[in-house]
């Protein structure tokens, strides 16, 4: 405590004391005042200094070590725990209020800690756990420890805190499987598979085939086998497919391993198709116009070859409105008064067909798109249905059967109204722009070939051209037409570049072999 004294002197000069003594100090009034005082005798003089003492609370003087805690790493299902240390140096009681953590959820304080108090020259701790028990990135987690005083020079502190969780080597994927699709007879294809490692330490990883891989597999020379991953790095493994057997059966199979040190191994599934029935002219896009003009687009150039013009026998008025292309490279081309055709894209030259139009309601016209299943190597023609300048209301969903041209409906698509395409590994997707999308926003879903749900979806405020449109799958992207536009949109990632600002061209239709490049 403090204490104040005054003396007050009753004489104005000194005196020497012989002696002196405290007692209780009356003011004039005859009533106690103050304190008390200190009485001097001075020889017959009495000399008063009264004494007021004031007392005044002690103060807290806090101090805390360490100013921020790193637990370091901490191996996956560990834990570690660490102490605050609190002092306090002063002369009163420190109080700490409300400590709290404000981060990663796997540090934690003991439970009910609201208030801890410090008398003076005492220290105490708070222990602080870090639970590592999420695998998840980052590996690196933090929080803080926040909490008030009654200190003045320190009414709010905080400590920061710091922990990496140590699971070791985490090797992945990506795709986690590789499908070649169709590949022509005497043809080799190529794919590459990334090996990254989100883990917190190096992966020592060797590479290999699977016993059992169809011999038509194989990683090229000059392709390293054995490599350490670092944490947050990638590998480049190449594979590749020789379709050089004509020989059942076509569908081929096998299992490229990535073997770890740390781990167990990492099995990518291989498939691929020898097709003896795709033609060299199955690799390319195909676009019709409104105006019947059919070309070859190129998606490595970005280039557009034209071919000719259709001159199919349609009714005056009557236009191309779809199209998609099957294994032979043939054209099938939906007009607008609903009726279909077939169109040799070498040459343009066009001839009827037998198909029945509006023969299933809801199929005035229509979107198109081959899907070629490798498992059983056979192609079906799905389209989707609306009316001429339709508007945003789901599509029904439809197969044409081939030779009869009999089309059965098997579902619905919810996108909207919607042009197709398939890919050559059995994936059926359906693109909508913004007006002719139930959302209102242009839509890229993956559906399924049975009843038409959809699987997944991309959509793209950013696409806001309207105007004719069309859809198809080529070398691992959507390539979409739309206006005098054209998009690709990456089908892993969903990410989308404008490649083509102004093609003039009025694109209605497209198609694509489902021997097209996959990747």
């Amino acid at each position: 405590m403090r204490v104040d004294v005054r003396l007050a002197l009753t004489l104005g000069f000194a005196l020497f004391a012989s002696g002196c003594e405290t007692r209780p100090w009356f003011g004039r009034d005859g009533v106690p005042s103050g304190d008390g005082g200190l009485f001097f005798d001075g020889g017959g003089f009495d000399i008063a200094a009264p004494i007021d003492i004031a007392v005044v609370p002690g103060a807290c003087r806090l101090s805390f070590t360490p100013p921020q805690i790193d637990f370091g790493h901490i191996a996956i299902g560990a834990n570690k725990t660490l102490d605050v240390l609190f002092a306090n140096a002063g002369d009163g009681t420190c109080l700490i209020l409300s400590p709290t953590l404000s981060g990663d959820p796997e540090f934690s304080i003991p439970q009910f800690t609201t208030t801890i108090d410090i008398p003076p020259g005492v220290t105490t701790t708070l222990p602080i756990t870090f639970n590592a028990v999420d695998r998840s990135v980052p590996h690196h987690k933090t929080s803080t420890l926040v909490f008030t005083t009654n200190d003045p020079a320190t009414p709010k502190a905080s400590i920061p805190l710091s922990a990496d969780v140590d699971i070791g080597c985490d090797l992945t994927a990506s795709p986690a499987a590789l499908a070649f699709g169709n590949v022509i007879l005497n043809t080799t294809a190529n794919q590459t598979v990334v090996l990254g490692n989100d883990g917190s330490s190096a992966c020592d990883v060797s590479v290999a085939l699977a016993v059992g891989t169809d011999v038509l597999f194989s990683i090229p020379a000059g392709q390293p086998l054995m490599f350490s991953v670092p944490p947050g790095g990638a590998q480049k493994i190449a594979v590749s497919f020789a379709a050089t057997d004509s020989a059942p059966p076509h569908a081929r199979a096998g299992t490229l391993v990535a073997s770890i040190v740390q781990t167990k191994p990492l099995s990518i599934p291989l498939s691929a198709t020898v097709d003896t029935v795709c033609t060299e002219a199955g690799q390319f896009i195909y676009t019709i116009e409104e105006n019947g003009r059919l070309a070859r687009f190129d998606p490595r150039t970005l280039t557009f070859t034209n071919i000719g013009f259709i001159h199919c026998p349609s009714t005056p008025g009557d236009s191309p409105f779809s199209m998609a292309l099957d294994q032979d490279a043939i054209a099938w081309v939906n007009y607008s008064s609903g009726a279909l055709f077939r169109v040799d894209v070498m040459t343009a030259a066009c001839t009827a067909t037998t198909y029945k139009p509006n023969q299933v309601a809801g199929f005035s016209n229509y979107g198109m798109g081959f899907v070629f299943d490798p498992t059983n190597n056979t192609d079906t023609l799905f389209v989707a249905g609306g009316t001429f300048g339709g508007v945003a209301m789901p599509s029904p969903l439809g197969v044409i059967a081939f030779p009869s041209l009999a089309l059965t409906r098997v579902g619905t698509i919810d996108v909207g109204w919607v042009e197709l395409t398939g890919t050559g590994d059995g994936q059926l997707w359906a693109f909508a722009p913004g007006p002719y999308s139930t959302s209102g926003v242009a839509t890229l879903a993956r559906v399924s070939p049975t009843n038409g749900a959809t699987i997944s979806r991309f959509t793209f405020p950013s696409i806001t051209m309207n105007g004719a449109f069309a859809l198809k799958f080529w070398g691992g992207s959507f390539w979409i037409f739309l206006g005098n536009q054209v998009f690709a949109v990456n089908r892993a990632t969903g990410a989308l570049t404008l490649e083509i600002p102004a093609s003039g061209r009025t694109i209605v239709g497209a198609g694509v072999s489902s021997c097209a490049p996959i990747n």
